[in-house]
């Protein structure tokens, strides 16, 4: 099973990619924050929620909502914050393919940052409790609502100003800031990938031409970013569609498939095949949230109802 949470308006919406549905697939008041190993995390105002922190993990494979108990007051009210699900074994407990682990214990990871540092709670579904906070000083940039990415023990979520990333270790529970390649553009974001590697990557859209980095180590110990594919995205969208603009959005881990968005919708692209799918005709989202379960073998029709289309690119 396949398909992505939008959130656009006042809700969240599930788009189907296969036949399979989730019942009450539109969420509405209910705002998508992560999908990950099967799961969706969903936020609510706890002022209008049955849940006390307005988070809810949800299992559309089989209906389930399980909400998620409030975190210390002093951390209600931050300056900004995202948050993200996951198999509790990804946080450094025992081994787990996340073929079929959706029905087992999980962790929820905030993260945030007040007036004078950033902070993260882990809340853990097996211990029904939330950790004590780990912290480190301010970024000087407010974290975004937008995808976040695991690789290994790490999460890492992007900033608003689309110069940096927090990164978080579940393990050790350090945190640091990690800086990203510069754009041309002042304010430009890009989406957190992951490589069949294992490597922490970044995708970015400077008008018709999409960059691929992936964060590299060096023989001293450091790491940087390096530049790994260029593609020219007119030579695979539709020429019409890039005439207003053209950002990346989201990435479907463990199958190499990004989120396009253009004036004239929403576009997936499978960078091993260059194959291209128009998935939705409405752009006016503010978050794209894949969500896979382990009966997906693969990207597939969407609800346009049109096909792939084939292209190249420029490596």
């Amino acid at each position: 099973m396949l398909g992505f949470l939008c959130n656009i308006g006042s809700g969240s919406r599930f788009v189907p990619t296969s036949s399979f549905r989730p019942r009450g697939a539109d969420r509405r008041g209910w705002r998508a924050l992560d999908a990950r190993h099967g799961r969706v995390l969903l936020h609510w105002d706890p002022a209008h929620s049955p849940f006390e922190s307005g988070l809810v993990v949800w299992d559309p494979a089989t209906g389930a909502w399980r909400g998620v108990p409030a975190l210390p007051p002093w951390a209600l009210y931050p300056y900004s914050w995202n948050a993200a699900v996951l198999c509790a074994a990804a946080g450094g407990g025992a081994g787990c393919d996340h073929l079929d682990c959706h029905r087992g214990h999980f962790l929820v990871v905030v993260v945030g940052t007040n007036q004078k540092e950033m902070f993260a709670y882990v809340y853990s579904s097996e211990a029904a409790a939330w950790s004590e906070p780990a912290s480190a000083p301010h970024p000087q940039d407010s974290v975004d609502f937008a995808p976040s990415a695991l690789v290994g023990n790490t999460l890492y979520f992007a900033f608003q100003m689309g110069t940096g990333i927090l990164e978080y270790n579940l393990v050790t529970r350090d945190m640091a800031v990690i800086g990203l390649p510069p754009s041309r553009f002042y304010g430009q974001r890009g989406v957190l990938t992951t490589r069949d590697d294992g490597a922490l990557g970044f995708a970015r859209a400077e008008k018709s031409t999409l960059y691929l980095w992936s964060r590299e180590p060096r023989p001293e110990g450091d790491a940087h970013w390096a530049q790994s594919r260029v593609i020219e995205l007119d030579t695979l969208l539709p020429v019409d569609v890039l005439r207003t603009f053209s950002d990346v959005v989201s990435f479907v881990d463990g199958i190499g498939v990004i989120f396009v968005r253009t004036g004239d919708g929403l576009f997936t692209i499978d960078l091993k095949s260059r194959q291209v799918t128009k998935v939705c005709k409405d752009s006016g989202f503010s978050g794209i949230f894949p969500y896979m379960s382990f009966q997906t073998p693969a990207l597939g029709l969407a609800c346009t109802g049109e096909g792939p289309r084939g292209g190249a690119s420029s490596d």
